[in-house]
């Protein structure tokens, strides 16, 4: 094998090296030979020395003599492994040190050049070595910055090798609540696990499972839910192959979903908004509690005075029952089901009683407006609220849970 000198003495000046070897001539002229080609040698006259030289400072490589005083090369050897599992030692023995290789096998080390030195060899050897070594550095290097990179992204970054997670970045240790990737794995190594199970959303049994429905999906319908303490986040995903892997990410579009699913003028969550909630609290409850809300008169504003009034109405309603909601911080939600419907989902039933208190206290400042322009008729413009409270038993079909919402609606208005 011929040896680029050229390039193992640019390997050589990113290499720190211990030496170690009890016999001071050969000491001598090894150091005086390798540092021709690598300028940080640090010299050791025995094994007890070599480890407390290690223990002092970081060296890329290790080259030891076996027998030698007070502490031995194997022996030292032993011991730095435990300190650095990942050491590379090169051992330096004689013809006769059969024996004592064969312990030194035993500890995973595999580099060995034979006394005397023939200087070709002891190069080839070193520069197989710190080629790796280099080689190493740079991939470690490269996968730092690769980690930088992807840390400073907004968005969740999940890189799955054969289906299992072996990188993501900060933003997606932060959007599923855990600290460290290892942990992650150990605890949650089915990624779709951690997202609940909606009818709108990705749903999966596998991580093979969970990339092929991301692939199988249009754009629309790759959304995966997490609950928060503040709330359902929604996240659109996409996944690209590379080599034997996926990289999956995960962009946060809750605040968009929620301006596509905000009615207007309440500036309320709409029906899909509502029964999403009631599914995901369904899993964790077994009767669900509601406040149901419609404004009296309301269809007399609606015939009477048009369109643009009647929608002013329901702004002031959804404003008036949005304070309310606000003010007693029920944990609970509030949306707007539909024309005239208005819904509190709560999760604690003794919750009621604050709110359809506060509800009958309501005024409508779209009364003075209204007697203003009260036309002589007999029909009553006088506007305030109807309330139902209702425990219903948990559904896990939305479908099921909406004709029950809707019913109990219409009860309400007759």
């Amino acid at each position: 094998m011929e040896i680029n000198v050229v390039k193992l003495k640019s390997y050589g000046a990113h290499c720190k090296i211990l030496y170690v070897e009890d016999d001071e001539i050969i000491r001598q002229q090894t150091h005086d030979f390798l540092s021709r080609f690598f300028p940080s040698i640090t010299l050791a006259e025995d094994g007890q020395e070599g480890l407390e030289k290690f223990e002092q400072d970081d060296f890329d490589l290790v080259i030891s003599d076996i027998n030698m005083p007070r502490m031995n090369g194997i022996e030292m050897i032993e011991k730095i492994l435990a300190i650095k599992e990942e050491q590379v030692v090169l051992v330096t023995s004689a013809y006769n040190d059969s024996e004592n290789l064969m312990a030194l096998i035993n500890l995973n080390v595999s580099q060995f050049v034979l006394k005397p030195f023939n200087n070709k060899q002891f190069l080839i050897s070193l520069y197989k070595i710190v080629e790796s070594l280099v080689s190493q550095k740079e991939l470690a290097t490269q996968t730092k910055l690769s980690q930088a990179i992807i840390n400073m992204m907004p968005i969740g970054v999940l890189y799955l090798e054969q289906f299992k997670t072996k990188m993501c970045n900060q933003a997606f240790l932060k959007m599923v609540d855990f600290e460290t990737i290892e942990t992650l794995n150990i605890e949650m190594p089915v990624i779709s696990i951690m997202f609940q199970q909606l009818d709108h959303t990705l749903s999966a049994d596998t991580n093979e499972a969970f990339i092929q429905a991301i692939e199988k999906s249009s754009e629309a319908e790759r959304i995966v839910c997490i609950e928060t303490d503040k709330g359902v986040k929604e996240y659109q995903v996409n996944t690209f192959k590379v080599d034997e892997g996926h990289i999956v990410t995960f962009d946060d579009v809750t605040a968009l979903q929620e301006s596509l699913n905000e009615d207007l003028h309440t500036k309320l969550p709409m029906r899909r908004n509502i029964l999403e909630y009631i599914q995901i609290q369904s899993n964790m409850h077994t009767r669900m509690h509601y406040v149901f809300v419609t404004i009296h008169n309301f269809e007399n504003v609606l015939h009477w005075y048009g369109k643009n009034d009647a929608l002013e109405v329901e702004t002031e309603a959804g404003q008036l029952l949005r304070r309310i909601h606000d003010e007693l911080n029920t944990n609970g939600f509030l949306g707007y089901f539909a024309q005239n419907q208005f819904l509190f989902v709560l999760s604690q039933d003794n919750a009621h009683e604050p709110i359809i208190d506060a509800i009958k206290e309501c005024d409508f400042m779209h009364n003075a407006i209204l007697a203003d322009r009260h036309l002589k008729t007999d029909v009553d413009f006088h506007l305030s609220f109807r309330v139902k409270p209702l425990t219903l038993l948990s559904m896990n079909n939305s479908h099921a849970t909406e004709i029950s919402l809707m019913n109990e609606f219409e009860s309400l208005r007759l």
